[in-house]
């Protein structure tokens, strides 16, 4: 059965702070990441369990509301249930802590968690959750092979789970649903999700540089691992130059940041040479493409971004809302028109102006929108549960 909400959140809350100086110093080892990005991350943790309880009296609201309606045609009752056993699939490009605190409401709802680990943060993430588990009891489990052997394990050729909730490219989604579906399977994905920031064309130098900063900033955070960061920035072609010239001096500044090897490498060979030239893999840095190939690129999870410039704004909005995965939209303006003019033509999940912040409120609803994630619910307590409607006296 579901815990109680308000001693999950205690609980929880006593025991992050019992592991987060342990936990911070370990992901910053495991990650490269600055330890001011972690404490943010951090942070936004702590006010996901805070708020827990709001989240949950909330989802009752909606269910109390629902059943309300139904009882209006005959005795009736709706319900959420815990789904049973949950497997939850991390992958490497996850951001610990959120990654691991976040689903934990998921046995705040009454199920068995089984985590499994891309191999990059296996060891960090079995480390945080060994220190978590006294809280939770026996409701959390460590898969020991990879994700995929799990995949394969726990669902084929019998399942052993009752919902898979997995986080990973979209590319991958229709082979896992297909298995889901085969086999009884409920599923969450969380897929990709494309981030754009979209500058006006009528803006100001100082806007201009300042827009240039906001992305800057947001790129840096964390590596630009996180999937608010922006990888498509879209800027009217008679400021392109000016905007590139701004982003350029700003990538020169001391910045304390890692690509992967692999990652970089392949960047290169699809987009050319980055600018400003890397001599090291310690700099953020961009590519200059074309409009189509900047908002069809795939997630670059590090701290490039693609550049493209575009000759109408109102063409360029149409193009943008036929793009697929529309998580996030940052739009950089003089006026606030064109925000409401992106809002009724384009279907985005989230939707910033004069800002890229990286980091998303946990509490609020994220993604699902535009094919960006797949899953229909907003926060990791309804992800842990199924609804369920009784119906009639029994009489």
């Amino acid at each position: 059965m579901p815990l109680d909400p308000h001693k999950y959140s205690i609980a929880l809350l006593d025991c992050l702070t019992n592991i987060k100086e342990y936990t911070i110093k370990s992901v910053c080892k495991a990650s490269l990441y600055s330890e001011e990005d972690v404490l943010n991350l951090w942070g936004a943790a702590e006010r996901f369990v805070q708020n827990f309880p709001v989240l949950v009296s909330q989802q009752k609201e909606y269910i109390n509301v629902l059943g309300d309606t139904c009882r209006n045609l005959w005795p009736s009752e709706v319900r959420r249930l815990p789904w049973g056993t949950i497997l939850v699939c991390i992958p490497a490009n996850a951001i610990i802590p959120l990654a691991i605190i976040l689903p934990l409401a998921l046995a705040a709802s009454g199920n068995r968690i089984v985590f499994a680990f891309s191999q990059k943060i296996r060891e960090i993430g079995i480390q945080v959750l060994n220190k978590i588990e006294t809280c939770l009891g026996d409701s959390l489990f460590v898969w020991e092979g990879t994700v995929r052997d799990v995949v394969d394990g726990l669902i084929e050729p019998e399942p052993h789970i009752d919902l898979l909730y997995y986080m990973g490219g979209s590319s991958q989604y229709p082979a896992i649903a297909e298995k889901c579906a085969r086999n009884g399977v409920d599923l969450h994905y969380e897929g990709e999700g494309r981030t754009i920031a979209l500058l006006d064309h009528e803006m100001s130098t100082p806007k201009l540089y300042a827009s240039a900063q906001n992305i800057l900033l947001s790129k840096v955070f964390c590596n630009g691992m996180m999937c608010s960061s922006p990888n498509a920035i879209l800027v009217h072609r008679e400021s392109f130059s000016e905007f590139t010239k701004a982003y350029e001096s700003l990538c020169e500044g001391p910045y304390k940041l890692s690509f992967l090897d692999s990652s970089l490498a392949d960047l290169r060979n699809k987009y050319g040479t980055e600018k400003p030239k890397l001599q090291t893999d310690k700099s953020p840095c961009f590519w200059e493409v074309d409009l189509p190939t900047a908002l069809n690129a795939e997630e670059l999870f590090c701290p490039g971004i693609l550049v493209a410039a575009y000759d109408d704004i109102d063409e360029c909005i149409n193009i943008i809302a036929k793009t697929r995965h529309k998580l996030q939209i940052s739009l950089f303006a003089e006026e606030k028109s064109l925000l409401e003019r992106m809002i009724s033509r384009t279907g985005f999940a989230r939707y910033c102006l004069n800002m890229n912040p990286a980091l998303q409120d946990p509490c609020l609803p994220w993604g699902n929108y535009g094919s960006s994630g797949f899953s229909d619910v907003s926060n990791f307590y309804e992800k842990g549960l199924r609804k369920v409607i009784i119906e009639g006296t029994g009489q």
